[in-house]
């Protein structure tokens, strides 16, 4: 009996994680640059067993608490009862969000610290092109890349028009200042971060918290919590449906 519920379980694991990677849920949960290993380890479960169907026929199989079992179940029951779907505004309110700072804050010494990235070719390269550009489009592809240029480079791009998409979030820190925000994924859906752009829209626009929205704005820079960071002066936002992924993912 042992032997069979090993074979259940891996082959189950393995047809879940096929299901997820087929169905593009799969993203919903980890960054799409780790499926090459995802892929491995599918090949790996069916492997298993296998093997466990060949053990069966030799020699018994060694006994394994009921525990055990349950323990490796427990990523099926998720899968059959608990759907994987987006995060939505509401986890973000118990996330810190992380806005592109622009400027490091002096230190007691008046000296000002150096931004590790200042000097990194590729965001100096991501620069020169945004520059060039007329409008600064932040889409899933580039988001992560270019929100950390205009982080580090937020003086020399103030004034280009930018357009971003996002959903609104309030932050408790600036009750009153709109935020639009997106999940960025790093390996896995545990470690998302909330990150955005304060936003200060047209007088008489308001979006509900969670609202979809797309800015399209001038870039310039705000001061919170003692901090020069970028904002955009929103000339423009409008009402637009949550994408089918509402993730971003850094590179890596």
């Amino acid at each position: 009996m042992g032997a069979i519920t090993r074979v259940f379980i891996t082959f189950s694991m393995a047809l879940m994680m096929i299901e997820l990677q087929f169905s593009h849920r799969l993203q919903l949960l980890v960054n799409p640059k780790v499926t090459p290993f995802i892929l491995i380890s599918i090949l790996v479960l069916i492997l298993l067993g296998l093997v466990q169907i060949w053990e069966m026929r030799r020699t018994p199989a060694h006994p394994v608490s009921g525990w055990g079992y349950l323990f490796l179940l427990l990523p099926l029951l998720f899968f059959l009862f608990i759907p994987p779907r987006s995060l939505d505004s509401t986890m973000a309110a118990k996330k810190e969000i992380t806005y592109a700072s622009a400027v490091i804050p002096p230190q007691a010494t008046g000296s000002v610290k150096k931004k590790p990235h200042d000097s990194n070719p590729h965001y100096n390269k991501v620069l020169q092109d945004l520059m060039q550009q007329r409008v600064i489009t932040l889409n899933p592809d580039n988001y992560v890349d270019r929100m950390t240029t205009i982080q580090l480079h937020a003086k020399e791009l103030v004034g280009k028009t930018i357009r971003v998409q996002g959903f609104v979030h309030y932050a408790k820190e600036e009750p009153n200042k709109l935020i639009v925000a997106r999940y960025v994924v790093t390996c896995c859906i545990a470690d998302a971060s909330v990150v955005g752009f304060p936003v200060e829209i047209p007088r008489g626009t308001a979006f509900k918290e969670g609202t979809w929205i797309e800015v399209t704005g001038t870039l310039s820079t705000t001061t919170i919590e003692s901090r020069r960071m970028p904002q955009i002066e929103g000339t423009e936002v409008r009402q637009i449906s949550e994408p089918k992924n509402a993730y971003v993912y850094a590179n890596f």
